[in-house]
């Protein structure tokens, strides 16, 4: 990705964003601007649960990356994460990925799996090792 200058808007570790102020008690991360999809900051570890789920995020193993998340959103089919996430995905933004681009070429020969292949939800800013 960089040999082929992929842009990357920011990448900054989350606690710049993330305080534990920002859990509910039972760990669930409350998200609320500013944090790292807002501010499109592109990152890989951060300690929380699944987005709607119970179970840890892969981020919070360090299996999973988030790249560009205000051009790449998780998408369902009432929610839109975040909330100036850009659902357009024929605009050819930069930083935009898209089948077939850098950081999917890139990723998958490292061994990641692409939340943008998913039926639903699509996780356009997501990558795995474990696929999910």
């Amino acid at each position: 990705m960089w040999n082929e200058k992929f842009p990357i808007n920011r990448m900054e570790t989350v606690e710049q964003f993330a305080r534990p102020s920002d859990f509910e008690p039972g760990g669930e991360y409350i998200e609320k601007p500013p944090h790292p999809d807002t501010v499109n900051d592109t990152y890989g570890f951060f300690c929380r649960r699944s987005t709607g789920g119970t179970s840890f995020s892969q981020h919070a193993y360090g299996r999973a990356l988030d790249i560009n998340p205000v051009q790449n959103p998780y998408v369902t089919a009432t929610k839109v994460i975040p909330l100036n996430g850009s659902t357009n995905r024929s605009n050819p933004e930069t930083g935009k990925i898209v089948a077939g681009s850098v950081p999917v070429v890139a990723l998958r020969r490292a061994g990641f799996v692409w939340g943008g292949t998913w039926r639903s939800p699509k996780d356009y800013m997501h990558f795995s090792t474990s696929g999910r």
